[in-house]
């Protein structure tokens, strides 16, 4: 048996031009975007953000990232932090300098500390880590 249609015009949303019907949908995904944030681990205790981007710019890698230290209610440093780079190539510089043992900080003490760094699960924008 052959299936019949109703018309257009008692279809949800359709028109008598027979055009498609608007169908009402969730809001469309946005676009995967390339990740550009980065969890940087392994920090001297007594690093600040400000030393963890001076080092990013002395490398040649960025020197327009934005770094947030994970700290303790007490202001003590959690020993990472993540990192936001303008561009996708800028964080994968410096994710691959960092698996090369390039990023380097120095504690008080002068021991040398060897920056880790993997994609972050989240992003971060305005210093905010935002789930998405």
């Amino acid at each position: 048996t052959m299936r019949q249609h109703p018309p257009p015009s008692a279809m949800e949303g359709g028109n008598r031009r027979g055009q498609q019907p608007s169908c009402r949908m969730a809001e469309p995904m946005p676009c995967q975007r390339k990740p550009r944030t980065l969890l940087f681990a392994y920090l001297p205790r007594c690093a600040t953000e400000q030393h963890v981007e001076m080092v990013l710019a002395a490398s040649g890698i960025s020197s327009h990232c934005s770094v947030k230290i994970a700290r303790e209610q007490e202001g003590e440093s959690k020993c990472y932090a993540f990192a936001w780079f303008p561009t996708f190539a800028a964080a994968k510089a410096a994710l691959e300098a960092c698996g090369e043992g390039r990023i380097v900080l120095h504690d008080i003490a002068g021991k040398a500390w060897h920056i880790k760094a993997s994609w972050a699960k989240s992003e971060m924008y305005d210093g905010i880590v935002r789930v998405g």
